[in-house]
Protein backbone atom coordinates (compact mmCIF):
# COMPACT_ATOMS: atom_id res chain seq x y z
CA UNK A 1 0.00 0.00 0.00
CA UNK A 2 1.71 3.17 -1.05
CA UNK A 3 1.06 6.27 1.53
CA UNK A 4 -1.22 5.87 4.28
CA UNK A 5 -4.94 5.10 3.69
CA UNK A 6 -7.51 7.02 6.19
CA UNK A 7 -10.44 4.94 6.64
CA UNK A 8 -13.04 6.82 8.30
CA UNK A 9 -15.30 3.96 10.25
CA UNK A 10 -18.76 4.65 11.06
CA UNK A 11 -21.87 2.82 12.76
CA UNK A 12 -24.38 3.53 15.08
CA UNK A 13 -23.91 2.38 19.08
CA UNK A 14 -23.60 -1.32 19.13
CA UNK A 15 -23.17 -1.72 15.74
CA UNK A 16 -19.66 -3.15 16.14
CA UNK A 17 -17.43 -0.47 15.01
CA UNK A 18 -15.04 -1.07 18.22
CA UNK A 19 -14.66 -4.79 17.30
CA UNK A 20 -13.76 -3.73 13.38
CA UNK A 21 -11.63 -1.14 15.08
CA UNK A 22 -9.45 -3.80 16.98
CA UNK A 23 -9.78 -6.26 14.49
CA UNK A 24 -7.68 -3.22 11.80
CA UNK A 25 -5.50 -2.48 14.50
CA UNK A 26 -4.53 -6.25 15.60
CA UNK A 27 -4.18 -7.89 12.29
CA UNK A 28 -3.13 -4.91 10.29
CA UNK A 29 -1.50 -2.44 12.34
CA UNK A 30 -3.73 0.23 11.75
CA UNK A 31 -3.22 3.83 13.78
CA UNK A 32 -6.47 4.15 15.29
CA UNK A 33 -8.25 7.79 16.13
CA UNK A 34 -11.52 7.46 18.32
CA UNK A 35 -13.56 10.44 18.11
CA UNK A 36 -15.33 10.34 21.77
CA UNK A 37 -11.19 10.19 22.98
CA UNK A 38 -10.59 12.98 21.39
CA UNK A 39 -13.46 14.32 22.46
CA UNK A 40 -12.79 13.56 26.00
CA UNK A 41 -9.60 15.01 25.84
CA UNK A 42 -11.05 18.57 25.03
CA UNK A 43 -13.04 18.27 27.90
CA UNK A 44 -10.27 19.31 30.36
CA UNK A 45 -10.09 22.50 32.13
CA UNK A 46 -7.31 24.22 30.02
CA UNK A 47 -9.25 22.93 26.21
CA UNK A 48 -11.70 24.64 24.66
CA UNK A 49 -14.40 21.71 24.52
CA UNK A 50 -14.23 22.60 28.43
CA UNK A 51 -15.66 26.23 28.02
CA UNK A 52 -17.79 25.26 25.28
CA UNK A 53 -19.54 22.60 27.49
CA UNK A 54 -19.90 24.84 30.79
CA UNK A 55 -21.22 27.79 28.21
CA UNK A 56 -24.15 25.53 27.57
CA UNK A 57 -24.69 23.19 30.32
CA UNK A 58 -23.69 24.58 32.78
CA UNK A 59 -23.20 22.81 36.04
CA UNK A 60 -25.18 20.25 35.18
CA UNK A 61 -22.15 18.21 33.59
CA UNK A 62 -19.94 19.13 36.17
CA UNK A 63 -18.42 17.60 38.99
CA UNK A 64 -17.95 18.74 42.61
CA UNK A 65 -14.26 20.00 41.82
CA UNK A 66 -15.53 22.16 38.69
CA UNK A 67 -14.17 18.95 35.63
CA UNK A 68 -16.48 17.71 33.55
CA UNK A 69 -18.15 14.67 34.47
CA UNK A 70 -18.86 12.52 31.73
CA UNK A 71 -21.54 10.48 33.03
CA UNK A 72 -23.66 12.81 34.29
CA UNK A 73 -23.10 15.17 30.89
CA UNK A 74 -24.30 12.06 29.31
CA UNK A 75 -27.37 11.97 31.69
CA UNK A 76 -28.04 15.99 31.08
CA UNK A 77 -27.89 15.53 26.99
CA UNK A 78 -29.67 12.60 26.82
CA UNK A 79 -32.90 14.12 28.93
CA UNK A 80 -32.28 17.66 27.06
CA UNK A 81 -31.75 17.20 23.25
CA UNK A 82 -31.53 20.55 22.38
CA UNK A 83 -28.17 21.10 24.18
CA UNK A 84 -27.00 17.70 23.11
CA UNK A 85 -27.44 19.37 19.40
CA UNK A 86 -25.60 22.92 20.76
CA UNK A 87 -22.98 20.54 22.53
CA UNK A 88 -22.39 18.85 18.67
CA UNK A 89 -22.22 21.80 16.92
CA UNK A 90 -19.64 23.33 18.98
CA UNK A 91 -17.69 20.49 19.68
CA UNK A 92 -17.76 18.44 16.77
CA UNK A 93 -15.44 20.65 14.69
CA UNK A 94 -13.20 21.04 17.08
CA UNK A 95 -12.65 17.37 17.17
CA UNK A 96 -12.00 17.18 13.50
CA UNK A 97 -9.72 19.82 13.60
CA UNK A 98 -7.68 18.37 16.10
CA UNK A 99 -7.96 14.54 14.09
CA UNK A 100 -7.06 16.22 11.12
CA UNK A 101 -3.53 17.35 13.50
CA UNK A 102 -3.14 13.63 14.40
CA UNK A 103 -3.80 12.65 11.13
CA UNK A 104 -1.16 14.93 9.62
CA UNK A 105 1.35 14.04 12.47
CA UNK A 106 0.87 10.57 11.81
CA UNK A 107 1.56 11.11 8.14
CA UNK A 108 4.78 12.68 8.33
CA UNK A 109 6.23 9.72 10.37
CA UNK A 110 4.81 7.16 8.46
CA UNK A 111 4.34 6.47 4.94
CA UNK A 112 2.65 3.35 4.53
CA UNK A 113 0.01 2.06 6.45
CA UNK A 114 -3.68 2.42 7.96
CA UNK A 115 -5.30 5.07 9.59
CA UNK A 116 -8.48 4.53 11.26
CA UNK A 117 -10.75 7.35 12.25
CA UNK A 118 -13.87 5.93 14.31
CA UNK A 119 -16.51 7.94 15.34
CA UNK A 120 -20.89 7.33 15.44
CA UNK A 121 -22.06 10.79 14.30
CA UNK A 122 -21.10 11.67 10.51
CA UNK A 123 -18.90 13.67 9.31
CA UNK A 124 -18.94 17.78 8.56
CA UNK A 125 -19.35 18.47 5.03
CA UNK A 126 -16.34 19.52 4.72
CA UNK A 127 -13.86 16.60 6.43
CA UNK A 128 -11.40 16.31 3.96
CA UNK A 129 -9.09 14.13 5.39
CA UNK A 130 -10.71 10.76 4.76
CA UNK A 131 -9.83 8.77 1.39
CA UNK A 132 -12.75 5.86 2.26
CA UNK A 133 -15.98 5.84 4.34
CA UNK A 134 -17.06 2.64 5.72
CA UNK A 135 -20.43 1.95 7.68
CA UNK A 136 -20.43 -0.98 9.99
CA UNK A 137 -24.32 -1.58 9.48
CA UNK A 138 -26.01 -4.13 12.21
CA UNK A 139 -29.86 -4.49 12.45
CA UNK A 140 -31.56 -3.11 14.92
CA UNK A 141 -32.56 -6.14 16.89
CA UNK A 142 -29.11 -6.99 17.37
CA UNK A 143 -27.81 -3.99 18.04
CA UNK A 144 -30.15 -3.92 21.21
CA UNK A 145 -29.26 -7.62 22.23
CA UNK A 146 -25.83 -6.67 22.64
CA UNK A 147 -26.34 -3.63 24.09
CA UNK A 148 -28.61 -5.32 26.52
CA UNK A 149 -25.81 -8.43 26.73
CA UNK A 150 -22.80 -6.38 26.79
CA UNK A 151 -23.41 -3.37 28.29
CA UNK A 152 -26.08 -3.89 30.04
CA UNK A 153 -28.65 -1.39 28.76
CA UNK A 154 -32.20 -1.20 29.28
CA UNK A 155 -34.43 -0.78 26.56
CA UNK A 156 -35.19 3.09 27.66
CA UNK A 157 -31.47 3.93 27.27
CA UNK A 158 -31.55 2.47 24.34
CA UNK A 159 -34.44 4.08 23.05
CA UNK A 160 -33.07 7.69 24.07
CA UNK A 161 -29.51 6.44 22.43
CA UNK A 162 -30.90 5.47 18.88
CA UNK A 163 -33.26 8.68 18.84
CA UNK A 164 -30.14 10.95 18.62
CA UNK A 165 -28.12 8.80 16.10
CA UNK A 166 -28.23 9.57 12.70
CA UNK A 167 -30.53 7.03 10.65
CA UNK A 168 -29.29 4.05 8.63
CA UNK A 169 -29.88 5.76 5.18
CA UNK A 170 -28.02 8.80 6.15
CA UNK A 171 -25.02 6.65 6.78
CA UNK A 172 -25.19 4.90 4.01
CA UNK A 173 -25.76 8.27 1.99
CA UNK A 174 -22.28 8.63 2.69
CA UNK A 175 -20.68 5.66 2.75
CA UNK A 176 -17.99 3.97 0.39
CA UNK A 177 -18.44 0.71 1.68
CA UNK A 178 -20.86 -1.18 4.19
CA UNK A 179 -20.17 -4.23 6.05
CA UNK A 180 -22.82 -5.52 7.20
CA UNK A 181 -22.33 -7.19 10.81
CA UNK A 182 -25.48 -9.72 12.04
CA UNK A 183 -22.95 -12.92 12.63
CA UNK A 184 -19.86 -14.04 13.80
CA UNK A 185 -17.25 -11.65 15.25
CA UNK A 186 -15.05 -14.21 12.26
CA UNK A 187 -17.56 -13.55 9.91
CA UNK A 188 -17.32 -9.63 10.59
CA UNK A 189 -13.46 -10.20 9.84
CA UNK A 190 -13.44 -11.96 6.61
CA UNK A 191 -15.68 -9.14 5.37
CA UNK A 192 -13.01 -6.65 6.68
CA UNK A 193 -10.58 -8.18 4.84
CA UNK A 194 -12.50 -8.70 1.59
CA UNK A 195 -13.07 -4.64 2.13
CA UNK A 196 -9.68 -3.78 2.07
Amino acid sequence: MAGCKVIALYGGVGSGKSQATEYLKSKYKAYIIQADKVAHNLYRKSQPGYSAVKRICGKNALSETGTIDRKKLGIFLMENPGKLKLINRAVHPMVFHKSAELIDNYKKNHKRGIIVYEAALLPDKSLNFIDEIWYIKSDENIRRDRLKRIRNYDDAKIDSILANQPDEKKYESVADKIIRNNGTIKELEEKIDAAL
